[in-house]
């Protein structure tokens, strides 16, 4: 049953790239329990594939995960229910209406991927007024950040499987309060390091 199901998922997304074969997608009709189950699912069994060390069913489950049509719709709603979904790329185009969101669901694909360029701003760097910076920061298209969170889609969670254990950076489901709490376990030890070492890296420029 739960192959069935994935091979009609994999031919789903393969319908939605060719225009007539697929109904139009009605944004407001978009059952997200059952995507977001979908997806749950391709990304629970690549997990399994990848603690199995089965290389070949890892790419058939993101190929199929990419391709998706439950896949495809959580990228969008991913980019556009986000802090940035009122900042526009180069092209200046937002997905800011059920149609435009549907027609990005229709058009975005896996195959062929080429990114536009990115629209370059500067921003405000720390929180000294007499020493203002400028850091450069790169903002893609709609189009492009809906990619972004596709493939992240079958990716993160290969990265939460091999990465760090003790690891918490821009770790999903991760905050600075796990890491206070692992430096308690850590210290109230009665052969605990007697040093902490703090390191930040600095700009080079003046």
């Amino acid at each position: 049953m739960q192959e069935t199901g994935i091979r009609r998922e994999l031919e789903a997304g393969h319908k939605s790239a060719g225009a007539s074969l697929r109904p139009p997608v009605d944004w407001r009709s978009i059952n997200w329990k059952q995507v977001k189950g979908n997806v749950r699912r391709l990304q629970r069994r690549i997990v399994q594939a990848q603690q199995q060390g089965q290389k070949r069913k890892i790419r058939a489950l993101q190929f199929i995960l990419t391709r998706s049509y439950s896949g495809r719709c959580l990228a969008v709603r991913r980019v556009t229910e986000n802090a940035g979904k009122r900042t526009p790329g180069v092209d200046g185009h937002l997905l800011d209406t059920p149609v435009k969101k549907a027609r990005a669901v229709e058009q975005l694909s896996a195959e062929d991927y080429r990114p536009q360029a990115l629209r370059r701003i500067l921003i405000p760097k720390g929180n000294d007024p007499k020493r203002i910076k400028m850091r450069p920061l790169g903002i893609p298209t709609m189009e492009d950040r809906a990619k972004q969170a596709l493939h992240l889609l079958a990716l993160e969670l290969i990265a939460e499987t091999t990465a760090d254990p003790h690891s918490y950076g821009f770790r999903k489901a991760r905050s600075v309060a796990d890491a206070i709490g692992q430096c308690f376990i850590l210290l109230a030890r009665s052969t605990a390091a007697q040093y902490i070492l703090e390191g930040d890296i600095k700009s080079g420029t003046p």
